[in-house]
């Protein structure tokens, strides 16, 4: 068994769309995904809406999709 194709890790998504309007959810996300993957599995953004990528970060650093 391939430990890299099937390791898993909880991968919590935080967006605040608004002033006291904050949008939380946990996901299971393959080892080796992206903000991309994050955001796509998530539902939150139809395909090409996702948010302004200057607002992105994780652990408090931005990051690009």
């Amino acid at each position: 068994m391939d430990v890299c194709t099937t390791a898993h890790m909880p991968v919590t998504l935080v967006w605040a769309e608004a002033p006291r309007t904050v949008r939380e959810a946990t996901l299971m996300l393959p080892a080796r995904a992206t903000v991309a993957d994050a955001l796509r599995v998530c539902g939150w953004f139809a395909a090409g809406q996702e948010p302004d990528a200057a607002a992105l970060s994780v652990w408090g650093r931005r990051v690009q999709l």
